[in-house]
């Protein structure tokens, strides 16, 4: 009971620095090392877009994101990443997930995210999922300019030190580490 206090804390105070953020503004994905992000357009039925932005969510990385800010952050990001790493995704690696949607409304299922590495493809489910907060991260409709955050576990068969894919739909983007 005590973990679950703990998380609703942490995520009530990501849900209220995030928004702040409309997709991830540029000043903070730019901190983030190229190697352990990617960022792409989903082009949806006629003229629908997203935009979806992911990086490793690792303590490191949220430092470098929020810059000068860390400080009276860390012990939050502390607290989620321990929670994430013990009692949600033990022993899998975790992607923090930015999706944007563009002038018209359409609908967004995180499930439809797929990893892909080398020849071999590994879907998702529900249980890789964290939303942070009720709405459409979770699945569902996603209206006009919404931007909406989450966690989403990495398939345990990714080797994160080796480049993979992140799709969703026909659209993609590339996490390379081995890249500087």
């Amino acid at each position: 009971m005590r973990g679950f206090l703990a998380l609703t804390v942490v995520m009530c105070m990501l849900i209220a620095w995030l928004p702040g953020r409309a997709q991830l503004k540029d000043e903070y994905w730019q901190r983030i090392p190229d190697n352990q992000k990617t960022e792409f357009t989903v082009h949806g039925w006629g003229d629908r877009v997203m935009y979806i932005q992911c990086f490793i969510s690792t303590l490191e990385n949220w430092q470098l994101s929020w810059g000068e800010e860390w400080a009276e952050k860390k012990a939050t990001f502390e607290v989620l990443i321990a929670h994430m790493e013990e009692v949600l995704f033990p022993e899998q690696d975790v992607l923090f997930v930015a999706v944007a949607n563009g002038s018209k409304s359409q609908y967004f299922w995180p499930t439809e995210l797929v990893f892909t590495q080398g020849t071999r493809q590994y879907n998702i489910s529900y249980s890789h999922i964290l939303p942070l907060e009720d709405g459409p991260f979770a699945g569902g409709e996603m209206k006009p300019y919404v931007t909406i955050f989450g966690f989403v576990a990495i398939p345990k068969r990714i080797d994160i030190t080796k480049p993979f894919k992140v799709w969703y739909g026909d659209d993609f983007g590339v996490i390379d580490p081995t890249t500087h």
